[in-house]
């Protein structure tokens, strides 16, 4: 499981202002991953990770619950159009697109 400093880490590199912004983990499980931040707290994305029919991990969503959308999908595994190699690199990707999502809709 990506732990809640290496998520504040991928919010860090995608958002010099993250402190001024102050972006949170709400919630942190092998289910979902919930972030938010100080601007507006009823903005909050989720990232979601799918598993295929074995249980392997194919995809992390990053689904905005204020717009009840799936804003981003990022893909995960060993061919050579997936986004990240395992679950914890997907959902690190996953947590920067939730906040470049966040400064292009808000």
């Amino acid at each position: 499981m990506i732990t809640k400093a290496k998520i504040m880490e991928a919010i860090r590199a995608k958002d010099r202002n993250a402190s001024k912004m102050g972006w949170k983990v709400l919630e942190n499980s092998e289910d979902r991953i919930v972030i938010t931040n100080n601007y507006d707290e009823s903005v909050r994305f989720e990232l979601v990770p799918e598993l295929d029919e074995i249980g392997n991990c194919a995809g992390v969503r990053v689904e905005d619950k204020h717009l009840n959308e799936c804003l981003w999908y990022v893909l995960v595994g060993n061919t050579p159009y997936d986004d990240a190699n395992n679950k914890d690199d997907g959902m690190f990707l996953a947590a920067g697109k939730a906040v470049d999502q966040f400064y292009y809709y808000y």
